[in-house]
Formats: C-alpha cells, sequence, structure tokens
C-alpha cells in the first residue's frame, strides 16, 4: 500500500504499486499530488482534493470518491475499461485527475459521501455520467428516522437513470445521473437509516446502531452488516457472501450523530434464498429469524472470528397425508444427545425454537424429535438449514 495525504507529493516511475491516494487537509493548498509513468498500479483511489497525473501506466481498480468541500455540477464522460489516451477531470476544490495513454483494467467505482464541512452546510457534488462502464456506484445514506423509499435501481446498461428520482422522503445533498452507462450495481450504505428498498438489483450494507430497513423483491449482490438493528429481507435473493461485522468507524459522525459500534443486526427472512458463496461472522450478538433458503451452502464455507448468533428455526409437523399435527411435544437434542423441551406445536402444527451458535459449536449438529402417529421421527438441524424446517 503505498498512500499520500496532506501536503505532500510523490512522483513514481517504472513501479510496480498499490498506490491509494487519501484524503487531503481542510483546503485545497493541502493537495496531495502524485505524478505517475510507466507503471503498474493494483488499486487508485481518488478524492477531490487530489492531482493524480498518470501516463502510459496501466490500473487494475480505479475508484473516485466525490466527497468534496464544495458543491458543484459535473459531467464525467468516457470512463471505460481499456486503454485511455485522454481524460482530464477538475474539481472545485482544487483537484485533478488526469489519465494520458493508460490502461484500465476493471470496470470504475464512484464514491458518493454526506460531508459535514460544518456551520451547517453540507455539501455535495452532483454527477453526471455519460458513456461510462461502473463496477459499483455507493451512495451514503444519511441518519433519518422517516421511512426514505428506494426502488427501482438498475444494473446492465443503463439508458436513462436519475438517482434522486428514485429516493423519495430524503432530500440528498448529492446526485448521479447515469446516460448511456453500463453498471454491475448501485451500492446502498446505510449510517443510522430508515429505509424501504424495492424492486432492485444492489449491495447493501449497513453502518452503525439504530438502522432500520425493509429490502423487499430485489437482488443483492453481498450484504455487509456493520450495524445494529433491523433489517428485513422479503423475497430476496442474496448472492456473494452474507457478513455480520463490528462497524468500521465507530466514532464517525453524519449530520452531528455518532455511527456507533453496531455489531448486534437483526436480520428477519421471509420467503428468500441465500445463493452466497461464505458467511462471515465478526460481531457481538446477531438475530436470524424467518424463512430462507440456504442454496449450496457448505459449514466449510463458514468463517467465525467473534460473536453469538440467534438463530430462531420454524418448524412444521405434519402427518402422512400432509395435515399439521396439532399439539404435539417437540424436543431439541444438544450435540451431546442431552434433550431439552422447546414447546407444543400450536393448530397449524408449527413452533419456532432457537440455538445460540458460537465459534464452538457452530459446526457441530442439533437434532428434533417429535411423535407423529405413534412413531418418533427425528431432523437434524445445523447452522445454515434452510427453513421453515418440515418434519413428516
Amino acid at each position: 500500500m503505498f498512500s499520500i495525504g496532506g501536503k505532500s507529493s510523490a512522483r513514481i516511475s517504472n513501479s510496480e504499486l498499490h498506490v491509494r491516494i487519501g484524503l487531503a487537509g481542510s483546503s485545497s493548498e493541502d493537495s496531495p499530488e502524485i505524478d505517475v509513468t510507466n507503471s503498474t498500479i493494483s488499486f487508485l483511489y481518488w478524492n477531490p482534493r487530489s492531482i493524480a497525473r498518470i501516463s502510459h501506466s496501466s490500473i487494475g481498480r480505479a475508484v473516485l470518491d466525490f466527497r468534496g468541500g464544495e458543491s458543484e455540477n459535473l459531467t464525467v464522460e468516457d470512463l471505460k475499461t481499456g486503454k485511455l489516451e485522454h481524460m482530464m477531470l477538475k474539481m472545485a476544490e482544487g483537484g485533478l485527475l488526469e489519465l494520458t495513454g493508460t490502461q484500465i483494467a476493471l470496470p470504475w467505482s464512484a464514491n458518493f459521501e454526506i460531508l459535514d464541512v460544518g456551520g451547517g452546510t453540507i455539501a455535495g457534488k452532483n454527477v453526471t455520467f455519460k458513456n461510462c462502464n461502473f463496477e459499483h456506484i455507493w451512495c451514503k445514506i444519511p441518519p433519518i428516522k422517516e421511512r426514505v423509499e428506494i426502488f427501482e435501481l438498475p444494473s446492465g446498461h443503463v439508458t436513462l437513470f436519475d438517482f434522486q428520482e428514485h429516493v423519495h422522503g430524503l432530500d440528498l445533498p448529492y446526485n448521479v445521473t447515469l446516460s448511456d452507462c453500463t453498471l454491475n450495481s448501485f451500492k446502498i450504505e446505510l449510517q443510522k437509516a430508515t429505509v424501504l428498498i424495492r424492486d432492485s438489483d444492489l449491495m447493501f450494507h449497513c453502518h452503525g446502531d439504530g438502522n432500520d430497513a425493509i429490502v423487499r423483491n430485489c437482488r443483492l449482490v453481498n450484504h455487509f452488516n456493520y450495524g445494529s438493528g433491523r433489517v428485513v429481507f422479503d423475497n430476496v435473493i442474496i448472492n456473494g457472501s452474507l457478513e455480520l461485522l463490528f462497524c468500521m468507524n465507530p466514532d464517525l459522525r453524519i449530520y452531528g450523530e455518532r455511527l456507533g459500534k453496531g455489531g448486534n443486526p437483526n436480520i428477519i427472512f421471509t420467503n428468500s434464498t441465500l445463493k452466497i458463496k461464505v458467511i462471515v461472522v465478526a460481531c457481538k450478538n446477531a438475530t436470524i429469524s424467518g424463512t430462507v433458503a440456504t442454496s449450496g451452502l457448505s459449514l466449510e464455507n463458514v468463517n467465525w472470528y467473534s460473536g453469538t448468533v440467534k438463530r430462531y428455526f420454524p418448524l412444521i409437523v405434519k402427518d402422512r397425508e400432509g395435515n399439521p399435527v396439532i399439539d404435539v411435544p417437540v424436543q431439541l437434542l444438544n450435540p451431546r444427545g442431552r434433550a431439552a423441551n422447546v414447546g407444543r406445536t400450536d393448530e397449524s402444527g408449527r413452533l419456532v425454537f432457537n440455538i445460540d451458535f458460537t465459534e464452538t459449536n457452530f459446526k457441530k449438529v442439533w437434532r428434533v424429535c417429535t411423535q407423529i402417529e405413534g412413531e418418533k421421527v427425528y431432523r437434524q438441524v445445523t447452522f445454515i438449514e434452510s427453513t421453515p424446517l418440515v418434519m413428516q
């Protein structure tokens, strides 16, 4: 990693580096500056106070961070993969990005932050992208208690799209307009916010304490939850990974509110599907409940570092004809075979029980036991089991 910030500057040539240009100081005079020629850069992170001149080089992944101390309207064209003969982007803060004869390996990413510059002023950028190729566009949703609705976020080829027109209940200080662009997905990041997200393809992350989100009829590429609060997934498919984490920057303040440590998510599934390749648990206390199908997931794909996950399992008991078995006792047998009564089925043959999973027991197998038409019936239960469980 190579990082510069403040008033520093660097000149690089004939090198292979991981370059990160850091956030500048409090004024445009503090802009860090970097000149790169004939080099391979695996990762470039640029912001409006950075000055970067890159020529006859190659960049693996490039992120444009449009947080800034001054509001402005911009049009950015022809950010594509392949070779860029010449491209220049100037910012009101004095920042500059100039690429000459430079190869771009992967689609671009853009980051839209909420930046409180003091005195009650919230700065933001309004950017129109034309004929660009994007992997992700990150949009931060600031603290708000009234429910915000975000809907119909696109992916693939986008002919014309205005982000603010698809956000109801919140006046954002920034906007993103896409014209004839390609996009893998928007990435929506909550920061102590209350939202409904519907009918979209997106990445979705939560940060800090007090989030309350409903995600409905969506397809997700990853869900990282650094927060605390409720997230309801209703008819949602999650691909990639599901990660339960602590907040990376708990002391960050947005609109004067501290994000908080997070690490206590409450995830509720309704008729959803996990097509994920990995689960990461590095939180404090998480809760998972509801009905979800786990497709092709193995316990070997669970990486557990810290924390407890209390998972609630809805169970349905049926007879041979498929009728509900009413008022029958159900026992839960722990991995050592010790049994505990967890209740009796209701008038629809249903019951909900829970297991506390930790780093030491998440790969172990529990069993539930009940009696159907005079015979004992067993069913195994693991951390990654699809729900509802059915015993018949």
